[in-house]
Protein backbone atom coordinates (compact mmCIF):
# COMPACT_ATOMS: atom_id res chain seq x y z
CA UNK A 1 0.00 0.00 0.00
CA UNK A 2 2.98 2.25 -1.08
CA UNK A 3 3.65 4.99 1.51
CA UNK A 4 1.39 3.79 4.05
CA UNK A 5 2.05 0.66 3.76
CA UNK A 6 5.81 0.81 4.52
CA UNK A 7 4.37 2.79 7.79
CA UNK A 8 1.93 0.19 8.72
CA UNK A 9 4.81 -2.30 8.42
CA UNK A 10 6.92 -0.25 10.75
CA UNK A 11 4.17 -0.19 13.09
CA UNK A 12 3.96 -4.03 13.85
CA UNK A 13 7.03 -4.41 14.82
CA UNK A 14 7.51 -1.93 17.53
CA UNK A 15 7.33 -3.80 20.74
CA UNK A 16 5.55 -2.26 23.88
CA UNK A 17 2.74 -2.17 26.04
CA UNK A 18 -0.56 -1.09 23.77
CA UNK A 19 -2.42 1.40 25.61
CA UNK A 20 -6.10 1.02 27.42
CA UNK A 21 -7.47 3.36 24.79
CA UNK A 22 -7.54 2.78 21.07
CA UNK A 23 -9.63 3.34 18.21
CA UNK A 24 -12.77 1.67 17.99
CA UNK A 25 -13.79 -1.74 15.81
CA UNK A 26 -17.12 -0.53 15.52
CA UNK A 27 -19.69 -3.11 16.74
CA UNK A 28 -17.06 -5.88 16.35
CA UNK A 29 -14.55 -7.23 18.57
CA UNK A 30 -10.99 -7.76 16.87
CA UNK A 31 -11.34 -11.28 17.48
CA UNK A 32 -14.86 -10.89 15.43
CA UNK A 33 -13.22 -9.04 12.51
CA UNK A 34 -9.87 -11.90 12.40
CA UNK A 35 -12.71 -15.29 11.96
CA UNK A 36 -14.36 -13.18 9.34
CA UNK A 37 -11.16 -12.62 7.27
CA UNK A 38 -9.83 -16.42 8.50
CA UNK A 39 -12.74 -18.17 7.42
CA UNK A 40 -13.13 -16.29 4.08
CA UNK A 41 -9.49 -16.50 2.74
CA UNK A 42 -9.00 -20.34 4.83
CA UNK A 43 -9.33 -22.42 1.76
CA UNK A 44 -7.86 -19.93 -1.19
CA UNK A 45 -4.60 -21.85 -2.33
CA UNK A 46 -1.42 -19.35 -2.38
CA UNK A 47 -2.33 -18.49 -6.04
CA UNK A 48 0.65 -17.16 -8.18
CA UNK A 49 0.62 -13.42 -9.85
CA UNK A 50 -2.22 -12.78 -12.19
CA UNK A 51 0.36 -8.94 -13.64
CA UNK A 52 3.58 -9.05 -14.90
CA UNK A 53 3.70 -5.73 -16.00
CA UNK A 54 5.60 -2.91 -14.16
CA UNK A 55 4.62 -1.34 -11.22
CA UNK A 56 1.78 0.66 -10.86
CA UNK A 57 1.61 4.11 -9.09
CA UNK A 58 -0.97 3.54 -6.64
CA UNK A 59 -1.42 6.55 -5.33
CA UNK A 60 -1.55 8.08 -8.84
CA UNK A 61 -4.83 5.91 -9.89
CA UNK A 62 -6.56 5.58 -6.71
CA UNK A 63 -6.51 9.26 -5.43
CA UNK A 64 -7.99 10.48 -8.64
CA UNK A 65 -11.31 7.67 -8.24
CA UNK A 66 -14.18 9.98 -7.12
CA UNK A 67 -15.71 7.90 -4.45
CA UNK A 68 -18.98 9.61 -4.05
CA UNK A 69 -19.54 7.97 -7.99
CA UNK A 70 -18.10 4.43 -7.65
CA UNK A 71 -18.52 2.29 -4.54
CA UNK A 72 -16.20 -0.62 -3.67
CA UNK A 73 -17.72 -2.85 -6.13
CA UNK A 74 -17.33 -0.44 -9.14
CA UNK A 75 -13.58 0.30 -7.59
CA UNK A 76 -12.82 -3.44 -7.89
CA UNK A 77 -14.64 -3.99 -11.39
CA UNK A 78 -12.52 -1.47 -13.43
CA UNK A 79 -9.13 -2.85 -11.70
CA UNK A 80 -10.19 -6.03 -12.78
CA UNK A 81 -11.25 -5.20 -16.88
CA UNK A 82 -7.97 -2.47 -17.23
CA UNK A 83 -5.07 -3.92 -14.92
CA UNK A 84 -6.25 -7.92 -14.10
CA UNK A 85 -7.96 -9.05 -17.89
CA UNK A 86 -6.41 -12.25 -16.60
CA UNK A 87 -9.30 -12.76 -13.96
CA UNK A 88 -12.73 -11.63 -16.25
CA UNK A 89 -13.15 -15.39 -16.85
CA UNK A 90 -14.07 -16.84 -13.60
CA UNK A 91 -14.97 -20.20 -15.29
CA UNK A 92 -10.96 -21.35 -14.95
CA UNK A 93 -10.17 -18.84 -12.05
CA UNK A 94 -6.47 -18.84 -10.79
CA UNK A 95 -7.11 -18.58 -7.04
CA UNK A 96 -5.75 -14.82 -6.96
CA UNK A 97 -8.68 -14.01 -8.76
CA UNK A 98 -10.84 -15.66 -6.06
CA UNK A 99 -8.95 -14.01 -3.55
CA UNK A 100 -9.54 -10.41 -5.48
CA UNK A 101 -13.19 -10.85 -5.42
CA UNK A 102 -12.54 -12.70 -1.87
CA UNK A 103 -11.48 -9.14 -0.03
CA UNK A 104 -14.02 -7.26 -1.78
CA UNK A 105 -16.63 -9.37 0.13
CA UNK A 106 -14.75 -9.25 3.45
CA UNK A 107 -14.77 -5.28 3.43
CA UNK A 108 -18.67 -5.28 2.40
CA UNK A 109 -18.68 -8.72 5.19
CA UNK A 110 -17.37 -6.53 7.92
CA UNK A 111 -18.97 -3.21 6.92
CA UNK A 112 -22.64 -5.03 7.03
CA UNK A 113 -21.64 -6.29 10.43
CA UNK A 114 -20.86 -2.81 11.90
CA UNK A 115 -17.33 -3.10 12.21
CA UNK A 116 -14.83 -0.49 11.90
CA UNK A 117 -11.42 -0.12 10.54
CA UNK A 118 -9.10 -0.01 13.21
CA UNK A 119 -6.53 1.53 10.74
CA UNK A 120 -8.89 3.79 9.22
CA UNK A 121 -6.60 7.00 9.99
CA UNK A 122 -4.14 5.46 7.29
CA UNK A 123 -6.87 5.88 4.40
CA UNK A 124 -6.91 9.24 4.09
CA UNK A 125 -4.90 10.61 1.53
CA UNK A 126 -5.21 14.44 -0.25
CA UNK A 127 -6.32 14.19 -3.78
CA UNK A 128 -4.88 17.27 -5.35
CA UNK A 129 -1.56 19.54 -4.35
CA UNK A 130 -4.37 22.41 -2.84
CA UNK A 131 -4.77 19.58 -0.17
CA UNK A 132 -8.51 20.61 -0.06
CA UNK A 133 -9.99 17.17 -0.48
CA UNK A 134 -9.53 13.43 0.56
CA UNK A 135 -9.88 10.22 -0.92
CA UNK A 136 -13.02 8.95 0.67
CA UNK A 137 -16.93 9.17 0.19
CA UNK A 138 -17.80 13.28 0.83
CA UNK A 139 -18.42 14.03 4.57
CA UNK A 140 -16.54 11.15 6.10
CA UNK A 141 -13.36 12.99 7.06
CA UNK A 142 -13.38 16.04 8.20
CA UNK A 143 -9.82 17.42 7.07
CA UNK A 144 -10.30 20.25 9.67
CA UNK A 145 -10.19 17.79 12.38
CA UNK A 146 -8.21 15.55 10.67
CA UNK A 147 -10.59 12.87 12.24
CA UNK A 148 -13.41 10.81 11.04
CA UNK A 149 -17.13 11.79 11.34
CA UNK A 150 -19.53 9.77 13.31
CA UNK A 151 -20.86 7.09 11.40
CA UNK A 152 -18.00 7.84 8.59
CA UNK A 153 -15.97 5.11 9.69
CA UNK A 154 -15.69 3.22 6.77
CA UNK A 155 -15.95 6.15 4.20
CA UNK A 156 -12.32 5.70 2.74
CA UNK A 157 -12.31 1.99 2.13
CA UNK A 158 -12.96 2.06 -1.23
CA UNK A 159 -9.58 4.09 -1.76
CA UNK A 160 -7.75 1.26 0.57
CA UNK A 161 -9.44 -1.28 -1.86
CA UNK A 162 -8.25 0.30 -4.84
CA UNK A 163 -4.62 0.50 -2.84
CA UNK A 164 -4.17 -3.19 -1.88
CA UNK A 165 -5.08 -4.46 -4.92
CA UNK A 166 -2.46 -2.39 -6.91
CA UNK A 167 0.19 -2.05 -4.70
CA UNK A 168 -0.14 -6.09 -4.04
CA UNK A 169 -0.47 -7.20 -7.31
CA UNK A 170 2.08 -5.16 -9.21
CA UNK A 171 4.59 -5.37 -6.49
CA UNK A 172 3.97 -1.48 -6.21
CA UNK A 173 5.37 -1.15 -2.45
CA UNK A 174 7.67 2.32 -2.55
CA UNK A 175 9.82 2.17 0.76
CA UNK A 176 12.33 5.01 -0.25
CA UNK A 177 13.34 7.37 2.01
CA UNK A 178 11.50 5.49 4.72
CA UNK A 179 13.80 2.74 6.14
CA UNK A 180 11.70 0.40 6.13
CA UNK A 181 13.56 -1.69 3.42
CA UNK A 182 13.63 -5.17 5.29
CA UNK A 183 9.20 -5.27 5.90
CA UNK A 184 8.72 -3.53 2.77
CA UNK A 185 10.52 -6.04 0.96
CA UNK A 186 9.26 -8.96 3.02
CA UNK A 187 5.51 -7.82 2.24
CA UNK A 188 6.61 -7.51 -1.60
CA UNK A 189 7.89 -10.59 -1.44
CA UNK A 190 5.16 -12.22 -0.20
CA UNK A 191 2.89 -11.14 -3.12
CA UNK A 192 5.48 -12.23 -5.57
CA UNK A 193 5.06 -15.60 -4.37
CA UNK A 194 1.91 -15.93 -2.19
CA UNK A 195 -0.78 -13.08 -3.22
CA UNK A 196 -3.44 -14.62 -1.56
CA UNK A 197 -1.63 -14.38 1.87
CA UNK A 198 -0.79 -10.91 0.79
CA UNK A 199 -4.20 -9.85 0.32
CA UNK A 200 -5.59 -11.80 3.75
CA UNK A 201 -2.62 -9.86 5.48
CA UNK A 202 -3.10 -6.31 3.70
CA UNK A 203 -6.74 -6.83 4.76
CA UNK A 204 -5.81 -7.66 8.38
CA UNK A 205 -3.67 -4.71 8.67
CA UNK A 206 -6.42 -2.36 8.05
CA UNK A 207 -8.77 -3.97 9.66
CA UNK A 208 -7.55 -4.83 13.22
CA UNK A 209 -3.88 -2.75 12.65
CA UNK A 210 -1.35 -5.50 12.32
CA UNK A 211 -1.25 -9.26 11.33
CA UNK A 212 -2.95 -12.41 13.59
CA UNK A 213 0.58 -13.90 13.05
CA UNK A 214 2.50 -11.15 14.87
CA UNK A 215 2.97 -11.85 18.07
CA UNK A 216 3.21 -8.51 19.76
CA UNK A 217 0.38 -5.21 19.22
CA UNK A 218 1.58 -2.31 17.45
CA UNK A 219 2.56 1.27 19.69
CA UNK A 220 -0.84 2.37 20.74
CA UNK A 221 -0.07 5.79 19.13
CA UNK A 222 0.35 4.42 15.72
CA UNK A 223 -3.68 4.48 15.11
CA UNK A 224 -3.79 7.69 15.92
CA UNK A 225 -1.33 8.83 12.85
CA UNK A 226 -2.73 10.51 9.69
CA UNK A 227 0.40 10.20 7.65
CA UNK A 228 -1.65 10.84 4.20
CA UNK A 229 -3.19 14.29 5.12
CA UNK A 230 0.32 15.87 6.07
CA UNK A 231 1.66 18.54 4.11
CA UNK A 232 2.57 17.17 0.87
CA UNK A 233 5.68 17.89 -0.98
CA UNK A 234 3.83 20.03 -3.64
CA UNK A 235 1.61 21.62 -1.42
CA UNK A 236 -0.18 25.32 -3.61
CA UNK A 237 1.75 23.33 -6.83
CA UNK A 238 -0.27 23.19 -9.84
CA UNK A 239 0.42 19.52 -10.18
CA UNK A 240 -2.19 17.07 -10.85
CA UNK A 241 -0.88 14.14 -7.99
CA UNK A 242 -0.10 14.59 -4.64
CA UNK A 243 3.69 14.23 -3.85
CA UNK A 244 3.70 12.43 -0.44
CA UNK A 245 6.25 13.19 1.96
CA UNK A 246 7.46 9.31 2.63
CA UNK A 247 9.07 10.17 5.82
CA UNK A 248 7.68 8.49 8.87
CA UNK A 249 10.49 9.03 11.01
CA UNK A 250 9.01 12.04 11.12
CA UNK A 251 4.95 11.05 11.10
CA UNK A 252 5.29 8.80 13.68
CA UNK A 253 7.34 10.66 16.58
CA UNK A 254 5.21 11.96 19.41
CA UNK A 255 5.19 15.91 19.56
CA UNK A 256 6.90 15.46 22.98
CA UNK A 257 9.44 13.12 21.52
CA UNK A 258 9.40 10.14 23.66
CA UNK A 259 9.27 7.36 21.16
CA UNK A 260 12.03 9.27 19.08
CA UNK A 261 14.53 6.13 20.10
CA UNK A 262 11.84 3.57 19.53
CA UNK A 263 11.10 4.37 16.14
CA UNK A 264 14.68 5.08 15.10
CA UNK A 265 15.55 1.28 16.58
CA UNK A 266 13.23 -0.06 14.60
CA UNK A 267 13.73 1.80 11.26
CA UNK A 268 17.44 0.41 12.12
CA UNK A 269 17.03 -3.09 10.64
CA UNK A 270 19.42 -5.98 11.21
CA UNK A 271 19.05 -9.64 9.53
CA UNK A 272 18.18 -11.27 12.93
CA UNK A 273 15.25 -8.69 12.84
CA UNK A 274 13.82 -9.55 9.86
CA UNK A 275 13.62 -13.03 10.74
CA UNK A 276 11.19 -11.72 13.63
CA UNK A 277 9.13 -9.81 10.76
CA UNK A 278 8.97 -12.77 8.38
CA UNK A 279 7.10 -14.57 11.15
CA UNK A 280 5.13 -12.04 11.89
CA UNK A 281 3.51 -12.68 8.16
CA UNK A 282 3.62 -16.56 7.91
CA UNK A 283 2.43 -19.07 10.40
CA UNK A 284 3.48 -21.89 11.98
CA UNK A 285 3.89 -24.27 8.31
CA UNK A 286 6.41 -21.44 7.30
CA UNK A 287 10.00 -21.26 8.12
CA UNK A 288 11.80 -17.96 8.03
CA UNK A 289 15.58 -19.20 7.25
CA UNK A 290 18.94 -16.97 7.59
CA UNK A 291 22.04 -17.74 5.73
CA UNK A 292 25.04 -15.20 7.39
CA UNK A 293 27.80 -17.33 6.27
CA UNK A 294 30.50 -16.06 8.58
CA UNK A 295 33.24 -18.11 7.70
CA UNK A 296 34.88 -15.87 5.34
CA UNK A 297 35.91 -13.25 8.18
CA UNK A 298 37.07 -14.60 11.38
CA UNK A 299 40.00 -13.27 13.72
CA UNK A 300 39.06 -17.12 15.53
CA UNK A 301 41.49 -19.96 14.73
CA UNK A 302 39.59 -21.96 16.51
CA UNK A 303 35.80 -21.41 15.06
CA UNK A 304 33.81 -23.98 14.49
CA UNK A 305 32.18 -22.83 11.24
CA UNK A 306 29.32 -24.87 11.18
CA UNK A 307 28.42 -23.69 14.87
CA UNK A 308 28.82 -20.48 14.11
CA UNK A 309 27.06 -20.85 10.84
CA UNK A 310 24.03 -22.30 12.82
CA UNK A 311 23.77 -19.21 15.23
CA UNK A 312 24.18 -16.57 12.65
CA UNK A 313 21.41 -18.38 10.92
CA UNK A 314 19.33 -17.10 14.25
CA UNK A 315 17.39 -19.86 14.99
CA UNK A 316 15.78 -18.27 18.32
CA UNK A 317 16.18 -14.74 17.95
CA UNK A 318 12.65 -14.31 16.81
CA UNK A 319 12.15 -11.82 19.70
CA UNK A 320 13.45 -8.33 18.81
CA UNK A 321 14.37 -7.61 22.10
CA UNK A 322 16.94 -10.29 22.31
CA UNK A 323 17.96 -9.18 18.79
CA UNK A 324 18.44 -5.29 20.22
CA UNK A 325 20.14 -6.91 23.78
CA UNK A 326 22.77 -8.87 21.50
CA UNK A 327 23.50 -6.08 19.61
CA UNK A 328 23.92 -3.77 22.53
CA UNK A 329 26.43 -6.50 24.64
CA UNK A 330 28.42 -7.19 21.21
CA UNK A 331 29.10 -3.26 21.00
CA UNK A 332 29.82 -2.48 24.64
CA UNK A 333 27.05 -0.60 25.81
CA UNK A 334 25.62 -3.08 28.09
CA UNK A 335 27.09 -6.23 30.30
CA UNK A 336 27.07 -9.68 30.40
CA UNK A 337 24.76 -9.12 33.70
CA UNK A 338 22.54 -6.35 31.71
CA UNK A 339 21.45 -8.83 28.95
CA UNK A 340 18.17 -10.69 30.18
CA UNK A 341 16.48 -11.95 27.43
CA UNK A 342 17.45 -15.80 27.41
CA UNK A 343 17.13 -16.29 23.89
CA UNK A 344 20.40 -13.25 23.65
CA UNK A 345 21.62 -15.27 26.54
CA UNK A 346 21.74 -18.89 24.62
CA UNK A 347 23.01 -16.65 21.46
CA UNK A 348 25.87 -15.21 22.83
CA UNK A 349 26.95 -18.68 25.00
CA UNK A 350 26.58 -20.84 21.53
CA UNK A 351 28.29 -18.29 19.39
CA UNK A 352 31.09 -18.19 22.70
CA UNK A 353 31.19 -22.05 22.16
CA UNK A 354 31.75 -21.51 18.80
CA UNK A 355 34.88 -19.57 18.79
CA UNK A 356 36.26 -21.18 22.09
CA UNK A 357 34.55 -24.60 22.32
CA UNK A 358 37.32 -26.01 24.78
CA UNK A 359 36.59 -22.57 27.52
CA UNK A 360 40.57 -21.93 26.50
CA UNK A 361 39.37 -18.47 25.74
CA UNK A 362 37.52 -15.90 28.11
CA UNK A 363 34.57 -13.76 27.06
CA UNK A 364 37.61 -11.06 27.93
CA UNK A 365 40.16 -12.76 25.61
CA UNK A 366 37.43 -12.75 22.49
CA UNK A 367 36.17 -9.34 22.93
CA UNK A 368 40.19 -8.10 22.78
CA UNK A 369 40.63 -10.13 20.06
CA UNK A 370 37.35 -9.11 17.91
CA UNK A 371 38.41 -5.28 19.02
CA UNK A 372 42.08 -5.85 17.40
CA UNK A 373 41.21 -7.55 14.07
CA UNK A 374 38.57 -4.66 13.63
CA UNK A 375 34.79 -3.25 13.68
CA UNK A 376 33.63 -6.43 11.76
CA UNK A 377 34.57 -9.44 13.46
CA UNK A 378 33.17 -12.75 12.10
CA UNK A 379 32.46 -10.30 8.93
CA UNK A 380 28.55 -9.67 10.09
CA UNK A 381 28.41 -6.47 7.64
CA UNK A 382 30.85 -7.40 5.12
CA UNK A 383 29.47 -8.48 1.98
CA UNK A 384 30.60 -12.87 1.34
CA UNK A 385 27.97 -14.55 0.09
CA UNK A 386 29.26 -17.09 -2.79
CA UNK A 387 27.86 -17.79 -5.94
CA UNK A 388 27.20 -21.48 -4.82
CA UNK A 389 24.90 -19.73 -2.04
CA UNK A 390 22.96 -17.12 -4.65
CA UNK A 391 22.17 -19.84 -7.24
CA UNK A 392 21.25 -22.28 -4.15
CA UNK A 393 18.61 -19.54 -3.15
CA UNK A 394 17.32 -18.79 -6.99
CA UNK A 395 15.98 -22.42 -6.56
CA UNK A 396 13.68 -20.67 -3.90
CA UNK A 397 13.57 -17.84 -6.08
CA UNK A 398 11.83 -19.15 -9.06
CA UNK A 399 9.42 -21.49 -7.19
CA UNK A 400 5.65 -20.40 -6.26
CA UNK A 401 5.06 -20.05 -2.28
CA UNK A 402 8.69 -19.66 -1.84
CA UNK A 403 10.74 -16.25 -1.43
CA UNK A 404 14.26 -14.72 -1.05
CA UNK A 405 14.90 -11.67 0.72
CA UNK A 406 19.02 -10.56 0.31
CA UNK A 407 20.68 -8.19 2.93
CA UNK A 408 23.08 -5.88 0.06
CA UNK A 409 25.45 -3.06 0.04
CA UNK A 410 22.73 -0.23 -1.54
CA UNK A 411 25.82 0.73 -3.39
CA UNK A 412 25.47 -2.51 -6.00
CA UNK A 413 22.16 -0.50 -7.09
CA UNK A 414 22.85 3.17 -6.99
CA UNK A 415 26.43 4.49 -6.77
CA UNK A 416 26.29 5.90 -3.12
CA UNK A 417 29.74 4.75 -1.81
CA UNK A 418 28.23 2.11 0.61
CA UNK A 419 30.52 -0.56 1.19
CA UNK A 420 28.70 -2.64 4.01
CA UNK A 421 25.75 -4.26 3.93
CA UNK A 422 22.66 -1.74 5.00
CA UNK A 423 19.89 -2.58 2.35
CA UNK A 424 17.35 -5.11 2.10
CA UNK A 425 15.95 -6.42 -1.35
CA UNK A 426 13.91 -9.31 -3.24
CA UNK A 427 15.39 -11.83 -5.43
CA UNK A 428 12.72 -11.36 -7.46
CA UNK A 429 13.69 -14.23 -10.06
CA UNK A 430 16.86 -16.02 -11.71
CA UNK A 431 18.38 -16.89 -15.03
CA UNK A 432 21.48 -18.62 -14.15
CA UNK A 433 22.22 -19.64 -17.73
CA UNK A 434 22.00 -15.86 -18.68
CA UNK A 435 23.52 -14.74 -15.90
CA UNK A 436 20.61 -12.80 -15.26
CA UNK A 437 19.49 -11.96 -11.69
CA UNK A 438 16.46 -9.82 -11.38
CA UNK A 439 16.41 -7.84 -8.24
CA UNK A 440 13.35 -6.04 -6.52
CA UNK A 441 13.62 -2.27 -4.74
CA UNK A 442 12.09 1.06 -4.60
CA UNK A 443 9.09 -0.70 -6.29
CA UNK A 444 11.48 -1.12 -9.52
CA UNK A 445 13.55 -3.83 -11.14
CA UNK A 446 16.96 -4.45 -11.51
CA UNK A 447 18.44 -6.71 -13.64
CA UNK A 448 22.08 -8.03 -12.07
CA UNK A 449 24.95 -9.94 -13.02
CA UNK A 450 26.31 -12.38 -10.59
CA UNK A 451 29.56 -10.36 -10.80
CA UNK A 452 27.89 -7.19 -9.11
CA UNK A 453 26.24 -9.33 -6.52
CA UNK A 454 29.11 -11.82 -5.49
CA UNK A 455 32.01 -10.97 -6.91
CA UNK A 456 34.68 -13.14 -6.56
CA UNK A 457 33.56 -14.12 -2.61
CA UNK A 458 35.01 -17.67 -1.81
CA UNK A 459 34.40 -19.78 1.68
CA UNK A 460 37.26 -18.50 2.19
CA UNK A 461 37.50 -14.33 0.81
CA UNK A 462 34.69 -11.84 1.10
CA UNK A 463 33.53 -9.99 -1.99
CA UNK A 464 30.68 -9.31 -3.62
CA UNK A 465 27.32 -7.16 -2.18
CA UNK A 466 25.64 -9.68 -0.40
CA UNK A 467 25.90 -10.39 3.28
CA UNK A 468 22.69 -12.87 4.00
CA UNK A 469 20.26 -14.53 2.32
CA UNK A 470 17.27 -15.13 4.03
CA UNK A 471 14.33 -17.82 2.35
CA UNK A 472 10.64 -18.36 3.54
CA UNK A 473 8.99 -21.48 2.57
CA UNK A 474 6.19 -23.88 3.48
CA UNK A 475 7.98 -26.39 5.98
CA UNK A 476 6.03 -29.37 4.13
CA UNK A 477 8.09 -28.52 0.79
CA UNK A 478 11.43 -29.39 1.39
CA UNK A 479 13.30 -26.77 3.95
CA UNK A 480 16.44 -25.33 4.96
CA UNK A 481 18.66 -27.16 6.97
CA UNK A 482 20.52 -25.09 9.33
CA UNK A 483 24.18 -26.00 10.01
CA UNK A 484 24.54 -28.20 12.94
CA UNK A 485 26.15 -27.23 16.07
CA UNK A 486 29.20 -28.56 17.55
CA UNK A 487 28.23 -28.63 21.41
CA UNK A 488 31.44 -27.46 23.60
CA UNK A 489 33.58 -29.91 25.35
CA UNK A 490 31.80 -31.37 28.32
CA UNK A 491 31.35 -28.82 31.36
CA UNK A 492 32.73 -25.86 29.42
CA UNK A 493 30.12 -22.67 30.12
CA UNK A 494 31.73 -19.27 29.31
CA UNK A 495 29.32 -16.43 30.69
CA UNK A 496 25.37 -17.50 31.00
CA UNK A 497 26.28 -20.53 33.26
CA UNK A 498 24.24 -22.19 36.13
CA UNK A 499 25.78 -23.12 39.85
CA UNK A 500 23.01 -25.91 39.73
CA UNK A 501 24.95 -28.03 37.39
CA UNK A 502 24.44 -29.87 33.83
CA UNK A 503 21.37 -31.56 34.92
CA UNK A 504 19.92 -27.57 34.32
CA UNK A 505 21.32 -27.83 30.84
CA UNK A 506 18.63 -27.05 28.49
CA UNK A 507 18.31 -29.42 25.06
CA UNK A 508 20.51 -27.79 22.09
CA UNK A 509 22.49 -25.29 24.19
CA UNK A 510 25.84 -25.69 24.01
CA UNK A 511 28.21 -24.79 27.25
CA UNK A 512 27.31 -25.37 31.14
CA UNK A 513 23.31 -24.13 31.65
CA UNK A 514 21.53 -20.99 30.60
CA UNK A 515 20.26 -18.90 33.50
CA UNK A 516 17.02 -18.75 31.70
CA UNK A 517 15.13 -20.59 29.29
CA UNK A 518 12.14 -19.00 27.10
Amino acid sequence: MNFKTCIALLSLIAETVVAETVLSTGKCTVGDIENVIHTNFRDIPAGTRVYTGDPVNAINVCTQIDFDKYNEGDVVSILLAKVFPGCSDKSHENPTCTAIRTTLDTFQQLEEMGCAPLFRNYLPAWTNSSQSDVACKSGSFDIKTMSFNEGGENGCNSFALCDILLTVMTLSANQEQTGTCGPTSLFTALSQAGPVRALRLATEIVWIGKTSYMSNNPCYYIYYMVPGVQDLKNKGSSGQYPEFVQNPGNQLILPDGSNEKDVEQFQGEHADFIVHVCKGMVDANYDCSLNNAPGPINPFPTLDYNSASYWFSFPKMADPNAATQFQLFASGNITAQEVTSASAQEFIEGLLCSISPNGAMSLEEVVEEATNFGPNALGINIPRITLEQLNEACQSANMNERAVIVEIASSALQDDGTTGCDHFVVLHSCDVAKDEYMIWSWASMFNMTAKQLVGNATDDQPGGAICSLMTAAPTSNERYVYPEPTPCDPGVCHVFCDEGGDEEVSTGLRGGSIVAVN
